[in-house]
């Protein structure tokens, strides 16, 4: 009777990069997909003039899946930037920068938040809208990352279109708190709407979004975060939006 021999089990070793700038990364030969969690950049919140209110700025998209790759590939990687707050004239944040991994895979920016009265600009998911006058809601907080958002309405942000990555926070009522004002939930600690000018409590935003003002201006969502920046109150400027973020994961 032979003896039969078991071949040995492979032991596979995990790797890992992560980006918070834009570079290039090259797939080691043999592997053939990666786990990508990628964030784009979040969009900045809206500024306002006295007695208004500015709106939270949305997230950016967030993903986290398994992509193919080539091994031997070089493949660029993009950092979406955030989207700068609006003025102390009431302007409109702008969006956040989309980031990718060369073609295969794209995630998009953050709308900016509203001011003064103006929507809040479409992206991954809409920036809130801007609150017209005093006692009226403040603009709400972005909505967290996720494609397909709409535009924000007054007192709410639009909502991102990823169940898994949240909703759009509520702006507040002057002189009482309103639902979500913090700002959208987000995804692993990233993805979080900014919260609007105008709530009664400045706490940071979820996931790294920005808080909105009770007066002055609205705070900056976390770097890498994809965050949205707040919406600021009074005479002041929105916070900007957390950059974007990528981060690789193999076996060998």
């Amino acid at each position: 009777m032979s003896n039969y021999i078991f071949p040995e089990k492979k032991q596979y070793i995990r790797r890992s990069q992560e980006f918070t700038s834009s570079g290039s990364w090259t797939a080691p030969v043999g592997i053939e997909s990666v786990l990508v969690v990628l964030v784009g950049g979040g969009g900045g919140g809206g500024g306002s003039i006295a007695s208004r209110f500015g709106g939270g700025g949305g997230a950016g998209e967030v993903f986290e899946q398994q992509i193919s790759v080539v091994g031997g590939t070089t493949y660029a990687i993009t950092i979406g930037s955030g989207g700068v707050g609006g003025n102390s004239s009431g302007t409109s944040g702008s969006d956040g920068g989309s980031s990718s991994i060369g073609v295969v895979l794209i995630a998009l920016g953050g709308g900016g938040g509203g001011g003064n009265g103006a929507a809040g600009r479409p992206g991954a998911s809409g920036g809130g809208s801007g609150s017209t006058q005093n006692g009226q809601p403040g603009g709400g907080g972005g909505g967290a990352g996720g494609p397909g958002g709409s535009f924000g309405t007054s007192g709410s942000g639009g909502t991102g279109g990823r169940a898994t990555a949240g909703s759009g926070g509520g702006g507040a009522m002057s002189g009482s708190a309103g639902p979500g004002s913090p700002g959208g939930l987000g995804l692993n600690g990233r993805g979080g709407g900014g919260g609007g000018g105008g709530n009664v409590i400045e706490g940071s935003g979820s996931c790294g979004g920005g808080h909105g003002a009770t007066s002055g201006a609205g705070g900056a969502g976390l770097a890498n975060s994809g965050s949205g920046g707040g919406g600021a109150a009074g005479a002041a400027a929105g916070g900007n939006g957390g950059s974007g973020f990528c981060s690789l994961t193999w076996l060998i």
